[in-house]
């Protein structure tokens, strides 16, 4: 390269670098970052993808807990059809006690936790077991217990969740109701003092415990009811002799 070559590129150089100013550069592709960022970026509330992973869409209990195809030939079931057909095949299904009982409405509720000790809550629970709700709060309205207060706000409650998922409150009864221990705490402040003779001294524990509801509608009392009545049908008559072989033969001699 000739050095008249050199001098050209040189001046060349030096006139872009002349053109060039560096900050209305830089503020150019800081604009255009920015725009795209803008592009880019979106609200929480408008971003469909976090929201789904934030809030889940909820799931029925069919959803949940059957397929495609068990889902259908439950459906058909409940119809009052025995099997599905689909393609020549046909479709039975068989649920266990457990899925019978979690396909089914129900309502679980659980109270906070409470004063008192189980062995006094217990004979008023067992009271309201199979109860319609309806009779449950007023037999708690009109008892004399103190828990019976709490118990009745719980059934209140009940009814207000069972209207939120769409349940009818007509025909809702207790299907189970139980009480359960808390857990101790491990500091109680003030700290109750016990004080014994002699000097001695000790702490006084409260007793603590909750309520824990399962609501249940019509259509488990059907279900039974439907299932007592194929197990009378189905039960084999009673005799007093059964038909069996006797094994314990004496062959041709006395045993005496």
């Amino acid at each position: 390269m000739s050095r008249t070559e050199e001098d050209r590129e040189r001046d060349q150089l030096n006139e872009a670098l002349d053109r060039y100013d560096a900050d209305t550069e830089t503020e150019k592709l800081v604009d255009r970052v920015d725009e795209q960022g803008q592009k880019a970026i979106k609200k929480p509330e408008d971003d469909d993808e976090l929201l789904a992973r934030i809030r889940p869409a909820p799931k029925t209990v069919l959803d949940h807990y059957l397929g495609p195809l068990r889902k259908a030939v439950y459906l058909k079931q409940t119809t009052g059809a025995e099997d599905l057909l689909i393609v020549g095949k046909k479709y039975k299904l068989k649920l266990s006690k457990k899925e019978k009982e979690l396909l089914e409405p129900s309502v679980w509720l659980k109270s906070n936790t409470q004063r008192g000790s189980i062995k006094k809550v217990t004979p008023l629970l067992r009271s309201l077991r199979r109860m319609n709700i309806h009779q449950a709060i007023a037999h708690c309205h009109f008892n004399t217990k103190a828990i019976a207060r709490d118990v009745e706000k719980l059934l209140y409650r009940g009814i207000e969740e069972a209207k939120a998922l769409g349940i009818p409150e007509t025909g809702l009864y207790i299907d189970q109701i139980w009480s359960g221990k808390e857990p101790k705490a491990k500091a109680v402040v003030p700290v109750l003092r016990d004080i014994k003779g002699r000097g001695r001294m000790g702490t006084m524990k409260r007793k603590e415990h909750h309520v824990q509801v399962i609501l249940k509608t019509p259509v488990t009392k059907a279900r039974i009811a439907k299932e007592k009545e194929a197990k009378m049908i189905n039960k084999k008559p009673w005799i007093p002799v059964s038909n069996k072989p006797i094994y314990d033969k004496t062959g041709a001699h006395y045993t005496w």
